[in-house]
């Protein structure tokens, strides 16, 4: 059975699932099944969403380039300049309220198809792995933890 935490980045075609063993006539087996309780899921791709990564237009950047760029926009700027867009602050605030709330986040994102990191996944270990999803779940939890210091 896969664990999973509380948020997720997730490929566009990932989706979280739990393994329900059964016994029929003494026969064990196993199968995967959605979960009871399904996460909350956002996409977080530009057409999606006031957080998507502008970067990953730009053809002169790799997409791990990309991924850092969004990263540098998100805290230095954004974060550290105050200077985030209302919509992408609302986007958060409503996230970080999910968050404290115990919800489950999946934030999916279509720069891959499955999340290289989990089993089946269509990706090698060798392709890049990097998403700005990372940098997003990075900020929710800081912002949910700076609310409760």
């Amino acid at each position: 059975m896969a664990k999973y935490e509380q948020i997720e980045v997730m490929g566009s075609m990932d989706k979280r699932s739990v393994a329900q063993k059964t016994t029929v006539d003494g026969e064990s087996s196993a199968k995967v099944v959605p979960q009871a309780n399904p996460p909350c899921r956002h996409f977080i791709t530009r057409k999606r969403s006031p957080v998507g990564n502008p970067f990953y237009d730009d053809r002169s950047l790799t997409h791990d380039e990309a991924g850092k760029k969004f990263d540098h926009l998100l805290w230095d700027e954004w974060h550290a300049r105050q200077a985030m867009p209302v919509n992408a602050q609302k986007w958060f605030w409503a996230r970080v309220d999910e968050y404290k709330a115990g919800k489950e986040i999946d934030l999916v994102c279509d720069c891959r198809i499955f999340n290289p990191e989990r089993a089946g996944s269509m990706f090698s270990p060798s392709q890049e792995k990097t998403c700005h999803g990372d940098s997003l779940k990075a900020y929710i939890i800081f912002l949910a933890d700076s609310l409760s210091q």
